[in-house]
């Protein structure tokens, strides 16, 4: 979860969080698995 975590933050922030035991207890991961998509293609 950490690691997923940080990831995440790193895409959306500039700074560096320490996350601890606590926080990261607070955090559920899931796995969402696209079986189809659709959308237009921008010139």
């Amino acid at each position: 979860k950490r690691k997923a975590l940080n990831c995440i933050i790193k895409k959306y922030s500039d700074e560096d969080f320490e996350i601890s035991n606590e926080e990261l207890d607070k955090v559920e991961v899931i796995r969402i698995e696209i079986e189809e998509m659709s959308g237009k293609r921008s010139p």
